[in-house]
């Protein structure tokens, strides 16, 4: 069976190489997926995979209790893309590597195995790699799955493939599930009921950044209006453009910060700006410019957390376009305003909790986001309580890497 999952994972891969490369979205440090980039000091080590930005920093706190309990242990973090690797890298101790994931290639996989031999594999969130698994559970390495998570979308996807999928959700020792719903979901998927336990979602349990960012160090004074448009996509921008150059009309303080998803897109969003009339000043260029801008471009990574400090409204992207959204929590931490598009799949019990509970506004379309930013604007009052009511949220749910962490640690005594 996994010799037909080589052959279908090639062709995977090669339409995937195509891909990238047409979008010019193949970045160097692919080839570490190819060989275990690290010493000889790290046999035995635990294994902990966050696959990008999102995962690695809900496993930051994970990582922290993990070292704390187990101070002798050597901890390795991989990830896929190389944003997820820098995230990871700026917290892991000196003593600690972060590598990348290796291709799902079973003579790949073998030889991160055998140069690791690592004491227990942990995965972040739920990312299924048939070779990685049955080599791990062969070479009686404990398989664990926190903040597990499986969306009714990709339950049924998986049921296409289950012939697939079942003999390798056997070799997981443990799923940590986020919901009730998605513990149920990988029961009825084929995972065993006395390896599945709900712990909650550990993205929860964030942090404030060290680093705050205030208006003073964007070069804007308390007076004036900051709208924040956080992991925007394509498609997202000119709708906010739009947006922010009506709301001007009667703000006339209002300034914008941009932050795409990628930014590797600001060159992009600087001609668009430019298209709008706005002047656009890069984030990183702030100590260098004049105040003659309206528009902020956040060109840097890992910063944007921080960022979420200095603006009055919050609006998260990838909800108004079709990519499942991206985390509110993190504005919440700062107890700010929220708003988001439809689209948020990926968030969908966060955003679900955020509602019911009245402590974020989803907008359907540009029409109703302009409705609600100038109520917002217009109203300090509803902004400060909305903010409020996000913050609550995150002190009713914390707890989850402390449930998780008392799970995983019996298979790293």
């Amino acid at each position: 069976m996994f010799i037909i999952y080589d052959l279908i994972f090639i062709v995977y891969a090669l339409f995937a190489l195509f891909y990238y490369l047409l979008k010019k979205k193949l970045h160097k440090e692919i080839f570490f997926r190819f060989y275990p980039n690290v010493g000889a000091d790290f046999t035995g080590a635990i294994w902990i995979h966050a696959v990008s930005v999102g995962e690695a920093k809900a496993v930051k706190n994970l990582y922290g209790l993990v070292k704390k309990r187990f101070p002798k242990e050597k901890i390795i973090i991989s990830t896929i893309t190389p944003a997820g690797n820098n995230i990871a890298k700026s917290f892991v101790d000196g003593k600690d590597a972060v590598i990348y994931l290796p291709l799902d290639f079973s003579f790949i996989v073998r030889k991160f195995i055998k140069k690791i031999c690592p004491k227990v594999f942990v995965c972040v969130e739920t990312e299924i790699w048939p070779n990685l698994f049955y080599r791990l559970s062969k070479e009686k390495v404990p398989i664990i799955v926190v903040n597990g998570r499986v969306s009714l979308a990709s339950s049924k996807g998986y049921r296409v493939f289950n012939f697939i999928l079942k003999p390798v959700l056997e070799k997981i020792n443990l799923f940590c599930a986020q919901t009730e719903a998605d513990a149920l979901r990988i029961i009825s998927l084929g995972l065993r009921r006395d390896k599945v336990f709900m712990t909650g979602n550990l993205k929860f349990d964030l942090e404030l950044p060290k680093k705050h960012v205030y208006k003073l160090d964007l070069g804007l004074n308390n007076e004036e209006y900051l709208l924040i448009a956080g992991s925007t996509h394509p498609g997202e921008e000119a709708i906010i453009l739009e947006v922010f150059a009506d709301l001007r009309k009667d703000f006339h303080t209002l300034k914008l910060l941009l932050a795409p998803r990628h930014v590797n897109r600001v060159k992009d969003l600087e001609a668009l700006c430019t298209k709008f009339n706005f002047t656009a000043c890069r984030f990183s260029l702030l100590s260098e410019a004049s105040r003659d801008f309206q528009v902020i471009l956040l060109d840097t990574i890992g910063d944007l957390s921080s960022v979420y400090s200095a603006g009055d409204v919050i609006f998260v992207g990838g909800s108004l376009v079709e990519k499942g959204g991206q985390n509110i929590i993190e504005p919440a931490l700062f107890s700010k305003p929220i708003i988001f598009g439809p689209n948020m799949a990926n968030f969908a019990q966060i955003k679900d909790i955020f509602l019911e509970e009245k402590a974020a506004l989803m907008v359907k379309d540009k029409l109703g986001l302009e409705e609600v930013l100038r109520r917002l604007f217009s109203d300090e009052g509803e902004r400060i309580s909305l903010g409020k009511r996000a913050n609550d949220i995150i002190t009713k749910n914390a707890g989850a890497t402390s449930k998780t962490l008392e799970l995983l640690s019996d298979f790293i005594k």
